[in-house]
């Protein structure tokens, strides 16, 4: 059984648009949880199976069947949190619900995508990599500025360890 899509809604976004060049807030959710769900897949926002299949009724078909491994790019291996995957999906299908009533707000969809970051991906991991890397940074300017001040050109000293300016 394929889940047909209801082309209403997304030519009624487009056609709101073009009517009111404006875009709503929920219109940007809606479009925000499609690139979740482009990002999760690796899949453009419609397939052609053989007939256009809208990405989220794809989607949905497949954890219909079962699994979310089915839903998420083959790319990445299995080689992911797959609680955390879940949330994602969960949170990117709220975001493309029919109604904008039913879609949360940008300020909820951090909150939660920040929930949905696994355990090891913490901010501190972030800060604590960054740090290391502005610590190797500065532990070889220097170095640089020791070999400038010794006299030895840097230039000699990278290619062999003689040679002096």
């Amino acid at each position: 059984m394929q889940i047909k899509e209801k082309p209403t809604l997304v030519l009624f976004l487009h056609l709101r648009y073009h009517v009111t060049f404006q875009l709503t807030v929920k219109a940007d959710v809606y479009s925000f949880g499609i690139v979740l769900l482009e990002i999760i897949t690796g899949l453009p926002s419609v397939l052609v199976d053989p007939e256009p299949v809208h990405l989220p009724n794809w989607v949905r078909q497949k954890i219909a069947k079962g699994s979310i491994h089915d839903a998420v790019d083959s790319t990445l291996m299995h080689q992911y949190d797959a609680t955390s995957v879940q949330s994602v999906i969960d949170l990117a299908m709220s975001c493309v619900e029919n109604t904008s009533i039913d879609r949360p707000s940008m300020t909820d969809i951090v909150i939660k995508l920040k929930e949905c970051l696994p355990a090891g991906t913490c901010e501190t991991q972030l800060v604590s990599r960054s740090y290391k890397q502005k610590e190797a940074m500065d532990a070889d300017i220097s170095r640089q500025f020791q070999l400038l001040i010794s006299g030895v050109s840097i230039e000699s000293n990278e290619g062999t360890s003689s040679g002096t300016t």
